[in-house]
């Protein structure tokens, strides 16, 4: 499952990645696009509280 949202807040969207064996990921978005520079993990309770 992968979702788009401005997390950080910073005008931006960034890409959160649910992984198969629960490695979630968020790729910061910037002005030049989604980049990998800054990946982090995040917790399935970040990613999940996105739906509601």
């Amino acid at each position: 499952m992968v979702r788009l949202r401005d997390g950080n807040r910073d005008g931006y969207a960034d890409l959160y990645v649910v992984g198969h064996m629960g490695g979630n990921l968020r790729l910061l978005g910037s002005n030049a696009g989604i980049t990998t520079a800054g990946i982090t993990t995040v917790d399935w309770a970040t990613i999940e509280g996105m739906g509601q």
